[in-house]
């Protein structure tokens, strides 16, 4: 991973989007321009998005950079060379050329999420685990509200903590994304 990493760095280091990316305990475990992947849902080329799995998340480098934090990010193998990514604002799905491709992406995801949820190498990742997220701005039902609890394949799912922006907070059940109390 330390080879990778230096190698992304020294082809990248004029890249002023994904720059800011560099931290001396972050290693790059596998990008696109390496094993190819794109967008299932778009008409854009293969060349037109990067993706990187970095140590500790997931980016999307295309006109605009989205970034999915490991420990909220949940993957599924789909048909012969889908993945799904699941993130509590987004799930989309991903191409692989083969289904080697996909599976090799699949194996690299659910080993550094495992690694960032401190699980051992041969768990299997449960659907459900309780972390934070900071929701975007934009998000509709909770922008940018800070979600503290359970989730199920990336949406709020049994006891939860919400602060919002404006200093409200809620503590309690939220059933598949929805509030079940005041």
């Amino acid at each position: 991973l330390a080879e990778n990493t230096l190698e992304f760095w020294q082809r990248n280091e004029r890249n002023t989007k994904i720059r800011h990316f560099r931290r001396k305990q972050r290693r790059v475990i596998l990008t696109s321009t390496t094993v190819p992947l794109k967008l299932a849902q778009t008409t854009m080329s293969m060349s037109s998005n990067t993706f990187i799995l970095f140590s500790d998340c997931f980016c999307q480098v295309s006109g605009q950079l989205h970034t999915y934090p490991l420990v909220t990010l949940w993957v599924k193998m789909e048909n012969d060379t889908a993945l799904r990514i699941t993130t509590p604002e987004r799930t989309f799905t991903l191409l692989a050329r083969t289904n080697h491709d996909k599976k090799l992406w699949y194996d690299q995801i659910e080993s550094a999420v495992k690694i960032v949820l401190g699980r051992p190498a041969d768990a299997k990742l449960s659907s459900v685990r309780t972390t934070a997220h900071l929701f975007s701005r934009n998000h509709a039902k909770y922008a940018g509200v800070h979600a503290y609890g359970r989730w199920r394949n990336g949406v709020l799912n049994g006891s939860c903590y919400l602060e919002y922006s404006d200093g409200r907070v809620y503590f309690g059940q939220i059933r598949n994304g929805e509030i079940e109390g005041k």
